[in-house]
Formats: structure tokens, sequence, C-alpha cells
């Protein structure tokens, strides 16, 4: 019995060599003969689907783990099944995305949660998609559910701070200025730590008069970057006796931290349901970031 353990044992060995050698492929093969050893072992077999996936063979380690799934009975044995089926679809997905196949990515992605429900990552990574395609709403949406599974993740934390200041320099440029701070709160509340999103703010204090506010926020990225020339020169206008940058409307002109589609303005005039987007509306922060986001939409 101890030889036949010792053979699983090293034709197991085997396989993780040959995976570390970057041949996972090799390895998935070689489990093959473990498997014939042990074909009860669902360890075994979800290893093997590990190196396929790995390899990039996703297509058959979908269809092995899903004859496997077929085959269990008892439902706490399905969990390890359950992972490779959801990462296997994720990578999909996630090849997809990096094609910008949007649209495909998120039905993958989707599909990936429905094995694994409680993935930051994919729930992140599906808002990602949803963003690109400018569906601002319901990315945040997601973002908001994977914060849920990953409390206070910086990378969450900052796609969403990255949206509420993409409103917020929509909503300047259609003269919404206390509209626009509200949005900016939330950037900084998210992301206290990312200077532009202070800066952001204090252009709009200035916009709105409150020089002390603009001043705090200038001071405070001069905490965090000591080391910006941008901001040191910007604080020191704030000298007694200085004179205040001039303000360059429209907002366009303060270059953004990151690349975004300029929206065309909207009419102030448009009216919206607070229910339209359920669960929505308190991660946007106001109706005015809604009636972007549906004007992103289409």
């Amino acid at each position: 019995m101890q030889a036949f353990n010792d053979k699983i044992e090293n034709i197991c060995h085997k396989a993780v060599v040959h995976q570390q050698m970057g041949k996972p492929l090799d390895a998935a093969d070689i489990m093959i003969e473990a498997i014939k050893f042990r074909p009860e072992s669902i360890l075994f077999r979800c290893k093997r689907a590990a190196y396929l996936r790995e390899g990039g063979n996703i297509e058959l380690c979908k269809r092995e783990m899903t004859e496997l799934y077929e085959q269990i009975q008892e439902e706490n044995q399905k969990l390890p099944v359950k992972i490779q089926m959801s990462q296997a679809l994720a990578e999909e997905a996630t090849i997809a995305m990096i094609n910008q196949l949007y649209p495909e990515a998120i039905e993958l992605f989707s599909q990936s949660m429905q094995w694994e429900k409680n993935s930051p990552f994919i729930m992140m990574s599906r808002g990602d998609c949803r963003k690109a395609m400018k569906q601002y709403a319901v990315a945040m949406d997601d973002y908001v559910k994977a914060l849920k599974m990953k409390p206070q993740d910086q990378s969450i934390l900052y796609r969403m701070s990255s949206i509420h200041d993409f409103f917020a320099q929509q909503l300047v440029e259609v003269g919404r200025y206390e509209d626009a701070l509200v949005e900016c709160n939330l950037a900084v509340e998210s992301s206290p730590q990312i200077c532009e999103f202070r800066m952001r703010r204090a252009d709009i204090y200035l916009i709105l008069g409150k020089t002390k506010e603009a001043y705090d926020d200038v001071q405070a990225a001069h905490t965090i970057d000591p080391d910006s020339a941008n901001i040191s020169q910007r604080l020191l206008e704030f000298i007694p006796g200085a004179q205040l940058r001039p303000l360059n409307l429209p907002y366009s002109s303060i270059p953004p931290k990151f690349n975004s589609t300029v929206l065309q303005p909207l009419p102030v005039h448009i009216k919206i349901s607070s229910d339209t987007l359920p669960g929505v509306k308190g991660a946007l922060g106001s109706n005015a970031a809604l009636e972007i986001a549906e004007k992103a939409a289409g």
C-alpha cells in the first residue's frame, strides 16, 4: 500500500516540477496517470484542470470540470470544482476585456460569479468593463458590491473615486458647482491619499469662493506629495499678498488623473426619478450624478 501511495506521490511531484518549468500542459497530461490510480479523487482532477487553465486550454478545463460537477453527489465536495470553473470563466473574461470585447467579458464575468459568488476581484473586473462602456451607474454598483466583500480595498476605492471625480468634471462643465463638490467630496472620502482628487476639489472650492477650504486641500495634497512642483506652486499662491492662480474655465483645461471621454454638456433641465437605478443613487452621491450616468449609457 505504501509503495502504491509513493508512486502516486511521485507522479504528482513530477507534475508540479513540469508546471514550475513553465510546462503546465505537460503537467496536466502527467496528472492523467494519477487520476488512473485514483479516479475518485476530486483533488487530482481539479489539479489537472488548474494546469489546463494555466496552459491556456480553458475549454477543456471547463468541460472536464462540468463533467466532474455533475458526477459529485455531496454538495460540500463541489467547492473546489466551483472554484476551478469560476477561475476558468474569469480568465476567459479577462482575455475578452483585454481585447476590448466588453459585452462578452461582462457575460463571462457574470457566469463566473454564478460559480463563485464572493469574489471581489471578479465583481470589480465586471465593473471595469461596464465603466469602459460608460455604464457608470452599474459599474459603481459592482464596485460597491466588491467593496462589501473586501472592505477598505484601495484598488476598489480608487475605482469608485475615479467615477466620482469624472462626474465632478462633467458637472463643472455645465456650471453645477455644488453638485460637483458633492462628487469631489465622495472621491476624496474614498481615496484621501490621492492628490489629484484633492486638487480637483480645491479648484471647485475656489470657483465657489471658499478659499480656506481650497487651501486646506492643497495643503493636504502637499503633505502627501511634498516633491510635486505643481502642488508646491499652488500652495505658494495662498500666501498673503500672492495672487491666486487664474481659473481657466472650462474645467476640462485642468488635466485629469485618468483618461475619460468628455460627454456633451447636459441640459440642466433633465429630471430623473430617484428610483431609476435602485441601490445606486447613494453610491453616486446625487441626482446630478445619475443624470450623467444615464446620459453616458445612452
